[in-house]
């Protein structure tokens, strides 16, 4: 990171630290996130080194590290979609991987609803650039498992852009006894609670819908979990059509 120069810590959230900071090279501003799960990362006082809490957890922490980076890489091939965040590099460094993000002036979707109320034309515009971003994704397959108020900015120049592809959360998820609390509760659909779940396009149209819920009435839906009558099977054909619909 020689050429970065962080300046301070701006976000901690369960899979990982965002800082602000100063590209030399660009001569920008900048964003750069730091895999560290809360749980599993730990760091001596002082020291830039990441560690494990204890070894058996060395390899879930490994297999989350590689995912992080995936992420990064993949979502580079996205830069120049106005909907989508930049990522300028991804490394391993400190025993981790941190990836370099253009900087978004702005706040998310979560910030702002704390604030203000959300009207109707503005869940449509967020519906609509949001759904852009994801027909680019969704048509390289890529699917981003995560999307939620907290992951979807509002920026000052009028544009909305997806953030955090849910890769590393993901395979937390898929390692964990407990997936109600990896996942985002009101939010995540039933294939994500299921540890053969079938995931796809509808996936992510799933949690796209619950959040313009959200924003529009402040509720949250009702855990998939709870309706046990719906199989993954029964939520694969009603979202198929959905899914050639969008």
């Amino acid at each position: 990171m020689s050429a970065l120069r962080i300046r301070k810590k701006r976000i901690q959230g369960g899979f990982g630290i965002t800082y602000l900071g100063f590209d030399l090279k660009l001569d920008a501003r900048i964003a750069v996130k730091e895999y560290y799960p809360i749980g599993l990362a730990l760091r001596n006082p002082g020291s830039t080194m990441v560690t494990v809490s204890n070894a058996e957890q060395g390899e879930s922490f490994k297999t989350g590290a590689e995912k992080f980076y995936n992420e990064a890489k993949m979502v580079a091939k996205f830069n120049g979609n106005p909907n989508i965040v930049s990522v300028h590099d991804f490394f391993y460094e400190n025993d981790t991987v941190y990836f370099v993000m253009g900087y978004l002036q702005g706040q998310t979707l979560k910030s702002y609803m704390k604030k203000k109320t959300v009207t109707e034309g503005q869940a449509v515009n967020i519906f609509q650039q949001i759904s852009n971003a994801l027909l680019a994704s969704h048509g390289m397959n890529i699917l981003h498992r995560d999307i939620s108020p907290d992951n979807i900015m509002l920026c000052d120049d009028g544009s909305i852009r997806l953030l955090d592809f849910g890769a590393a959360r993901q395979v937390m998820a898929e390692q964990s006894q407990s997936l109600s609390v990896i996942l985002k509760q009101g939010f995540a659909p039933l294939e994500q609670y299921q540890q053969k779940g079938k995931q796809g396009a509808w996936t992510d149209i799933y949690a796209l819908g619950a959040t313009i819920y959200n924003a529009l009435t402040t509720d949250m839906l009702t855990d998939p979990i709870i309706h046990p009558s719906w199989d993954s099977c029964d939520i694969h054909d009603r979202s198929a059509g959905a899914k050639q619909q969008y």
